[in-house]
């Protein structure tokens, strides 16, 4: 009876050990899949540069990581072993809304040639506590996109949100003989708004071409946002946040380029400019009369604009 006993037991015993020992018997690894991100659609493309960014589904909840961009290549399945950016602080906004996006600039390209892009995010940890999970790297869909050739870009082809009015020439400030920059009208002229601080003279009065800028971002710091250049610093359409009030030397070349050609669909009557002469008057000009400057309280209307 006790060597029927032992016998029993040691085959118990044995059968436990095989058990331990067998791989299909062991749990499963905490293999998780990793969590899907966007890439989103690359937009202000060129011959030699463009811009795309990373966008992290709301439904994905808490997350943290140490550093998010893009990556691009030639190639397919780009990594961050190829080209890449990081996310900028800067953002812009997809047709008018206010979903914003961080920037990442694809720089360097070459013309005519075809790209592939792919947002990344590195040190991803997704959920809080036990229920975490991190992603040493995590890529994005991939996008792909061919940039412009320089011929391309044409006095009145439609570029970038907007309009070419005026493509820089030898002389100009930010020419570059191996690319062309130049400046974009908006598409549109049915805003009209004074031109703000009728009685203040605030320094605006730069007046070359790209110049507005610098001339906007005075205007909006001391006048406010409901103003002719203020309704452009706010304007976001098609991928572009980067508008403002034209100079006189650009509105200028906006009327002879774009109007007298009857390019772009701009109205005769008065626009506004950015352009400061005292702290009662500003330069406007009429695509009729020619008026050249007024009071800042009269209401004109306004043509934003952007370089490329």
């Amino acid at each position: 009876m006790k060597y029927f006993l032992a016998l029993f037991l040691f085959g118990m015993i044995s059968c436990s050990s095989t058990d331990d020992n067998n791989p299909e018997s062991q749990p499963e690894p905490n293999n998780p899949t990793p969590p899907v991100i966007n890439t989103t659609d690359i937009v202000n493309i060129n011959p030699r540069n463009a811009t795309s960014g990373v966008e992290v589904p709301s439904s994905l909840g808490t997350y943290s990581y140490t550093e998010k961009g893009i990556c691009w290549s030639v190639a397919e399945n780009p990594t961050i072993n190829d080209n890449h950016s990081v996310e900028s602080t800067e953002i812009y906004y997809l047709n008018d809304t206010n979903t914003g996006i961080h920037i990442s600039n694809i720089t360097e390209l070459t013309p005519n040639v075809k790209y592939y892009v792919r947002a990344y995010i590195k040190n991803m940890k997704v959920g809080t506590g036990t229920e975490s999970n991190t992603f040493e790297i995590v890529y994005g869909t991939e996008k792909a996109f061919t940039t412009l050739t320089e011929t391309s870009l044409q006095v009145g082809s439609q570029f970038a949100g907007g309009t070419i009015a005026y493509i820089l020439q030898s002389g100009d400030y930010g020419f570059n003989s191996n690319e062309k920059h130049g400046i974009i009208a908006y598409p549109s002229n049915a805003a009209i708004y004074t031109w703000g601080c009728s009685s203040l003279y605030i320094g605006a009065n730069a007046d070359g071409i790209g110049a507005g800028k610098n001339n906007t971002n005075k205007i909006t710091d001391k006048c406010g946002l409901n103003t002719a250049a203020g309704r452009c610093y706010r304007l976001a359409d098609s991928g572009y946040n980067d508008w403002y009030l034209s100079t006189n030397a650009d509105l200028v070349k906006i009327k002879t380029n774009l109007y007298e050609n009857n390019v772009g669909g701009y109205t005769s009557g008065s626009y506004w400019t950015s352009t400061e002469v005292t702290a009662t008057r500003a330069k406007c000009l009429s695509f009729g009369s020619g008026q050249t400057e007024d009071e800042k309280f009269f209401i004109y209307k306004i043509i934003p604009v952007r370089t490329f």
